[in-house]
């Protein structure tokens, strides 16, 4: 398959994370084994070029070189006419030195510029921000500066100043007579490769990884041919990148404006344009929690099952408050402490030790982390000295709810999570879980559960959260104010059975996203296994599987 080729079937593995970085990857390892040029007989051997080098340079190839080893030998393939060399004999390696606070200064106007690392990449060029004080490591105009510690660490910049004082961050790589353009490819290679060696974030690239790292060499007017192709190649993969990303952000804006039409349109209008779009707009499994915040909004305002009239109207509490308009008459608003069974519960203070014979007790992820709202049992721990008082005090029922009073994450502080007690133990609960045990004839614990993630409760709940020292908290005198809309016991079966219908379906849907994102994964990979492999499958091939695999893909809303 021609690189140009895989650019035009790009569109169809778009939307891979990471996709576009591995394009690049891709070419700049066909522009370095040969695959983007051609030798013309006109051009001067690379071997008298290479000659040329050493003759001329004997003394920087010396300081240089550095101290090769056998991990660095080829692992690309090339043209047989390229000339092999190591990298240390062919270029001027400079390495930065540390400025201490004393050698630098913000405030030096005339001073010697001073690069520290890859913060100061800027798209437009070097960033600069200190003055170095002394010359130390001074990195001229036109070299290469490579990243070789810290987080940024294979990261390059071209110097763009006529000097510049690097840290000991950065290395500074400048061509012996041939192309600056051809070095930059190479390094960045060279920084892909010791990444694979590492499996993992590069520790450090050392002086001797560079100059020991074998590279092959073409014609200086052949490397001047392939840089030119890359340049073109990379500017056809920033359009395909920037009309990937104003497709994807059309499609974001208008899957936010139907799904907030379908909550907010009472017609069916909104409805029907959903279903029919659906496809276009939720391509991506992250795009399904749109779609369950949709459903449990639509839910809480009364739209997700009709209303029957002969449903009995349950016995009102004493302490009721005003209804909310737009919802269905036989509907009541309560705060929540209106119907609980018995007054709130906060957990047990004690620390768990592991002890062999102690009480399970949760832990507070274990109602805060599942989306669905159920206690994840498998989440606890044991701790020893509860009071056979405390254990039956704070251990929980089937039907309990469970609300995170103190936690870093906002989001989670006030929602409520059920627990079934689906592995058979009664575990007790944390201090930072408030227990809440509904009355059954008032309000179904797992109607609640879903209520709280609705919209309209968040939005109660946050009039009560408040924040100290990072952390965000709600008492469960304030919890038990948060007003929850309530109807007909009846209705309330029938609302939490089409809900859960409906988030299987999600789930669903989404394992179907997932899959459909890891055959594009697999796509990808076989587009680039093609362009890069010596012996290409044909064309026609490569693009007939592109095809199945697409056809395989098409995902709609169940």
């Amino acid at each position: 398959m021609s690189v140009k080729l895989l650019l035009r079937e790009f569109s169809r593995v778009g939307d891979v994370p990471g996709s576009g970085e591995l394009l690049r990857r891709m070419i700049i390892e066909l522009a370095l084994s040969g695959r983007l040029s051609s030798p013309d007989s006109a051009d001067e051997p690379p071997l008298v070029l290479l000659e040329r080098i050493r003759m001329r340079n004997l003394s920087v190839q010396s300081q240089a070189r550095g101290r090769a080893s056998d991990a660095t030998a080829p692992k690309y393939s090339a043209p047989g006419h390229w000339a092999w060399t190591r990298l240390g004999d062919v270029i001027i390696l400079l390495s930065g030195q540390h400025l201490t606070p004393m050698e630098y200064s913000a405030y030096s106007p005339g001073g010697l510029p001073y690069i520290t690392g890859p913060a100061d990449f800027g798209p437009n060029g070097l960033i600069i921000t200190r003055q170095a004080l002394v010359r130390k490591a001074v990195a001229m105009r036109g070299q290469i500066l490579l990243t070789v510690k810290g987080a940024g660490v294979g990261k390059t910049a071209l110097c763009d100043a006529a000097e510049v004082a690097i840290s000991r961050q950065l290395m500074a790589l400048e061509p012996i007579e041939w192309s600056t353009g051809y070095l930059l490819l190479i390094t960045q290679r060279l920084a892909e490769q010791l990444k694979i060696s590492a499996r993992s974030l590069i520790p450090g690239i050392s002086r001797e990884d560079v100059a020991g790292f074998f590279v092959a060499l073409p014609s200086l007017e052949e490397q001047d041919r392939i840089v030119a192709t890359v340049d073109e190649l990379m500017a056809l993969c920033d359009e395909l990148e920037a009309a990937q990303i104003d497709r994807e952000e059309r499609r974001d804006r208008l899957r936010q404006t139907a799904l907030r039409n379908l909550v907010s349109d009472e017609s069916a209008v909104s409805a029907r344009f959903f279903l029919r779009h659906s496809p276009r707009m939720i391509t991506k499994p992250e795009h399904v929690a749109g779609v369950r915040q949709a459903i449990l909004d639509l839910a809480v305002q009364g739209r997700l099952v009709p209303q029957d009239p002969t449903d009995e109207l349950m016995v009102i509490p004493a302490a009721t408050v005003e209804s909310s308009h737009g919802r269905p008459r036989s509907w009541k608003d309560f705060p929540l402490g209106d119907l609980l069974a018995e007054d709130s519960r906060n957990g047990y203070s004690r620390r768990p030790d592991g002890a062999a014979d102690g009480t399970p007790i949760l832990k507070i992820s274990a109602a805060t982390t599942r989306r669905d709202g159920i206690i994840n049992e498998v989440e606890h721990r044991l701790v020893s000295g509860v009071a056979p008082g405390d254990q039956e005090r704070l251990r929980l029922r089937p039907g309990d709810l469970l609300a995170c009073r103190f936690n870093g994450n906002r989001d989670s502080v006030g929602i409520l999570a059920l627990f079934v007690n689906s592995l058979g133990i009664e575990p007790i609960f944390p201090d930072k879980l408030i227990r809440l045990r509904p009355d059954p004839s008032l309000a179904l614990p797992e109607l609640l559960r879903w209520w709280s993630r609705s919209t309209v409760i968040r939005h109660r709940t946050n009039e009560y959260r408040a924040t100290t020292v990072g952390n965000w908290g709600i008492s469960a005198a304030d919890l038990k104010l948060v007003v929850y809309p309530i109807p007909p016991l009846p209705e309330q079966h029938r609302i939490v059975a089409k809900v859960d219908e409906l988030m299987a379906v999600c789930d669903e849907l989404e394992q179907s996203l997932c899959a459909t994102q890891t055959e594009r994964v697999r796509l990808l990979e076989a587009l680039l296994h093609d362009a890069l492999a010596d012996g290409a499958a044909p064309q026609g091939a490569a693009l007939a599987a592109a095809n199945q695999t697409e056809r395989a893909m098409m995902v709609t809303v169940p």
